[in-house]
């Protein structure tokens, strides 16, 4: 949801929603037409809906419609059914990759501007009536991930550096307002994966200046900024989770500490199937005033929702990334997009707790296996 935390979510609900109702529709009436890879993939996402909902139901006397809305994500993959038919002609598929590319430029200037003016957004919950200051740094960034991801796919297909210079400028919308280790993290992974994606030795040796520069510029920085002096706090903050060392001041770091064990004992209970994914409004409901989200505690939250299910689906999403062959910018962009999000997932849980951002990566594919998606993955033609 691109709009989540912000003014717009309802107008995105109501519209996401009224999309997967049609798109539901569609795929009763054209099942045979989809693309085998979508269809496997919206069966996959819908069954684990549906044992969230059952799971909430059964185990934890959750009301079933509280269910059905806390496990409401894997209802609204089908919005993009429609998307699907929609761009069957190559000539649709072209525009709407390349409106989504003027999409995430745009979200990117956004958050950029709210960003520099210090700008938060103040609005009433439309669920809950509870006033909100959502600030820069919690608004979604997923399709600027995405549109960074390409351009680094650029990068590594046409060897042009100033392909990897807005790679790195978009991906740092990320680090508006804060500093996310984790995901900082996942996107140097990403890069360096990817030199070796790539087959060609050429392609491979200007790693090393890369490398080099980098690292110069990156001591220099961490050493002398008072921004940089902060990110190495952040990251010596984690030192306590493996050794007697660090400052235990980190927030996000402690509550993920306690989070983890009660995903961990949520996950004995109901091993096989999980206990499913919980609505806020019952949170206090399942557990009285804790800190717990299932985002906060990645691949133990998908084992607390889906239990060893929810493993073989992690499991079968590295399957798939090891299937693409990166022959075209589109094939590439595809698998440096579900590597990113599975680095991403074993904190965050993304992959599955979000199914629509890899269903996305999943209709970007099919677009670009049609014939005018070919020729735009050779050309460029964005």
């Amino acid at each position: 949801m691109v709009f989540n935390l912000s003014p717009l979510m309802v107008l995105e609900q109501a519209l996401t929603i009224l999309f997967a109702l049609v798109g539901l529709v569609f795929l009763m009436v054209k099942r045979k037409s989809l693309e085998s890879d979508l269809k496997k993939w919206l069966l996959i996402f819908s069954t684990l809906g549906v044992i969230s909902v059952f799971t909430n139901n059964i185990f934890h006397q959750v009301s079933f419609s509280s269910a059905v809305i806390g496990s409401l994500a894997y209802f609204k993959i089908f919005s993009l059914v429609p998307v699907f038919f929609w761009t069957r002609h190559p000539e649709r598929s072209y525009f709407t990759l390349r409106y989504f590319r003027m999409f995430g430029l745009l979200w990117f200037i956004s958050l950029l501007i709210l960003y520099v003016l210090n700008v938060n957004l103040n609005f009433k919950s439309p669920f809950t009536g509870t006033e909100m200051i959502v600030e820069v740094s919690r608004l979604n960034k997923n399709i600027i991930n995405l549109l960074s991801i390409y351009y680094l796919a650029l990068f590594f297909m046409k060897r042009t550096n100033r392909y990897m210079v807005i790679s790195f400028i978009l991906f740092g919308a990320n680090f508006f307002g804060d500093f996310q280790r984790y995901i900082f993290i996942c996107f140097i992974l990403t890069v360096l994966l990817g030199f070796f994606v790539q087959r060609s030795v050429l392609i491979r040796i200007r790693l090393l200046p890369i490398a080099l520069a980098s690292f110069i510029a990156g001591t220099a920085f961490l050493s002398n900024a008072d921004y940089g002096r902060l990110i190495m706090k952040k990251y010596s903050d984690v030192g306590f989770l493996f050794a007697d060392q660090g400052s235990k001041t980190d927030y996000s770091v402690s509550a993920r500490l306690w989070e983890s064990d009660i995903a961990i004992n949520g996950f004995w209970e109901h091993p096989l199937l999980g206990n499913g994914v919980f609505r806020s409004g019952v949170k206090e409901q399942l557990f009285g005033d804790v800190h717990f989200y299932l985002s906060d505690v990645g691949l133990l939250g998908i084992l607390y929702a889906f239990g060893i299910i929810g493993l073989i689906v992690f499991l079968l999403q590295l399957r798939f990334y090891f299937s693409i062959s990166p022959s075209s910018i589109i094939d590439l962009w595809v698998k440096l997009s579900v590597l990113f999000t599975m680095l991403y997932s074993i904190l965050t849980g993304t992959s599955i707790l979000m199914p629509s951002v890899f269903m996305v990566v999943i209709l970007i594919r099919s677009m670009g296996d049609r014939s005018l998606g070919a020729e735009f993955s050779r050309s460029n033609g964005w």
